[in-house]
């Protein structure tokens, strides 16, 4: 079977281990890249950076922060996007209140960047999970990762961020829309907001679950995308709009409905041929052999090789900060397939 391209966009403060899981479960279905997000501090430029390396065609996907970028893609080159894949993210302008917070935020970093992290966390996990060891100490890991610097070009690219909900209803690929049912950041109802404004969307929220659903319940998210990328060769998933509940990834309450006058049924998605791939159902024994509880922290240990297994976009961190490295995970897709 093919394999489509998709770009994932992380958030404020998050490099590319905050979708590992999702690289890792989906590399039957997806050649995965991840987007570096920290070099400019406009949503343009840093869209611009994304699109000057990014396939022809690809599968947008963006959490928080990496869903304005991705917003903003949408507006500079809607015909090279497949589908659209938006997480725990809103698409309205900052608020003068959110701005002023970041000010002090930006403020702090520079002489105590680790207090900045220590307050962000409360605001970013569900309440039982600040006591998991290894997603707080993960999420200080990427944090000190991206650093003060860059996290001032972060905050200075959502300081002025655009109102992208008058460009929503211009979006025609198919749309999933999904958040943590207790994200306090960009809650349900911004989420519910964007579904409405966006023509051919679908709607999810996953129970007891913050800002972070790519950390949080990456098994819910991977599901997630799965189905979407799989919605995409025939009419499902328009404008409906599910709830998950807390179940190690099963998949509850789905309700389809079709849609004819969807753009992308019927569409010629352009995936990757893999000619002898007969092995879709060791795939699929990977990745359910894959359901068991993350470790953070075993993700965080091979941060040296990471970029041995997402192709990573932007300023990498390696001396050639051009070149591109190939997702381990699709190179062994590749050669099962």
């Amino acid at each position: 079977m093919g394999r489509f391209n998709a770009i994932f966009i992380p958030g404020l403060l998050n490099d590319e281990r905050l979708w590992y899981k999702q690289v890792q479960n989906l590399s039957d279905i997806l050649i995965s890249h991840v987007a570096d997000i920290t070099s400019q501090d406009n949503i343009s430029d840093l869209a611009d950076s994304v699109l000057q390396k990014a396939p022809e065609q690809f599968i947008l996907i963006g959490l928080s922060m990496g869903g304005y970028v991705a917003l903003e893609i949408m507006r500079k080159a809607p015909q090279r996007v497949i589908g659209l894949a938006l997480f725990d993210t809103n698409a309205r302008a900052d608020t003068p209140e959110g701005s002023s917070n970041r000010r002090v935020a930006i403020e702090q970093s520079k002489t105590d960047f680790a207090s900045v992290v220590d307050d962000f966390i409360p605001k970013i996990l569900y309440p039982q999970h600040l006591d998991n060891i290894e997603i707080v100490n993960l999420i200080h890991e990427m944090a000190d990762e991206v650093g003060k610097d860059k996290f001032y070009n972060q905050q200075t690219a959502i300081i002025n961020r655009i109102d992208s909900r008058p460009f929503l209803k211009n979006i025609e690929c198919q749309t999933l829309i999904a958040c943590g049912a207790d994200d306090k950041l960009t809650p349900v109802d911004m989420h519910e907001e964007m579904h409405q404004l966006i023509p051919h969307s679908t709607l999810k929220t996953i129970e007891n679950c913050g800002h972070l659903s790519a950390l949080e319940k990456p098994f819910e998210v991977s599901d997630l995308i799965r189905d979407f990328v799989n919605s995409l060769t025939s009419p499902k998933n328009v404008n409906t709009v599910d709830k998950l509940q807390d179940t190690q990834g099963t998949k509850l309450n789905t309700s389809n409905s079709n849609d004819a006058s969807n753009p992308n049924n019927g569409i010629n998605l352009q995936q990757e041929d893999f000619s002898n791939s007969n092995n879709s159902n060791n795939h699929n024994e990977n990745y359910v052999s894959n359901q068991n509880t993350p470790n953070p922290a075993s993700i965080s240990n091979h941060k040296n090789n990471y970029n041995m297994q997402t192709n990573e976009y932007g300023n990498s961190r390696n001396s050639d900060i051009n070149k591109q490295f190939v997702d381990k995970a699709n190179v062994e897709a590749e050669e099962k397939s």
